[in-house]
């Protein structure tokens, strides 16, 4: 998911990856989960940044 090995991935490639592994969701759900993780639309994120975001 970090093909360029510089620590970030694209936002799209996770939000992707949540949504093949959930049957549960919904587009909203995703939707929310985007903003939260990109408020700024900035479609990649560094890694350290993801993982804070969701552990905390």
């Amino acid at each position: 998911m970090d093909k360029n090995n510089n620590g970030t991935i694209s936002v799209d490639a996770l939000v992707h990856l949540v949504m093949t592994m959930s049957d549960i969701l919904t587009e909203n759900d995703y939707r929310k989960f985007k903003k939260f993780v990109d408020p700024e639309s900035r479609n990649i994120i560094p890694l350290h940044v993801f993982v804070e975001k969701i552990l905390s």
